[in-house]
């Protein structure tokens, strides 16, 4: 591309028309794992956040989105604490280690910004602590993640395929190109996997 060209300039588009569907979204039928803790929780407990690496979207995204939900139909629900271990294991387990030290059984549910290496280190810092009620709810769906869903240990995470990722992308693209009016802003499909369904997205794409 030119240095001063646009890129209507450069790539010449068709007249705006609708196309073929190039991706069908499923599984568009729940809230999201935000409703899902709330309603654990009965709406009145104390959850924390492990938050993701500064300086990424989702460090803003995974925190302040379910900070808002809640806050929307859940209020009396009360943010304890909220932190970053840089999705670390060792980091992600002294941090839960401390708070479920500080808090005690005040504490009662986790969000974490991903379900791998902070999924591993949160379950074990519950694990050494004797925690069996915490409610533990997690974005992504990783290996890890699933597992954790199967065997009881966490409530619910985020359906967010490695294909999926990929695919809208270019189908965005490729509507552009077609000549198609894009929305500002294009979602990706959305589903809420719970020891209902979680079979069903095995095996995983994302492994850890």
């Amino acid at each position: 591309m030119m240095l001063g060209q646009t890129i209507d300039e450069f790539y010449h588009r068709r007249e705006p028309k609708l196309g073929t569907p190039m991706l069908t979204v499923q599984h568009l039928t729940r809230l999201g794992f935000v409703h899902d803790i709330s309603f654990e929780l009965q709406t009145l407990g104390i959850y924390a956040i492990v938050r993701h690496i500064p300086g990424t979207l989702p460090f803003c995204a995974c925190s302040f989105a379910p900070i808002t939900e809640l806050g929307s139909y859940a209020p009396e629900m009360k943010l304890l604490a909220m932190d970053n271990a840089n999705l670390e294991t060792e980091g992600t387990m002294q941090l839960v280690s401390v708070w479920l030290t500080k808090h005690g059984d005040n504490l009662k549910g986790i969000i974490l910004a991903g379900d791998g290496f902070s999924m591993t280190g949160t379950l074990e810092a519950v694990k050494k602590a004797g925690r069996s009620d915490l409610i533990i709810v997690a974005a992504g769906n990783s290996k890890t993640g699933m597992d954790s869903i199967m065997a009881g240990e966490a409530l619910a995470i985020t359906y967010q395929s490695a294909e999926g990722c990929v695919a809208i992308a270019v189908r965005a693209a490729a509507r552009w190109f077609r000549g198609e009016v894009l929305d500002s802003v294009i979602y990706l499909p959305k589903h809420i996997i719970t020891p209902r369904d979680v079979a069903n997205f095995m095996p995983a794409q994302w492994l850890v």
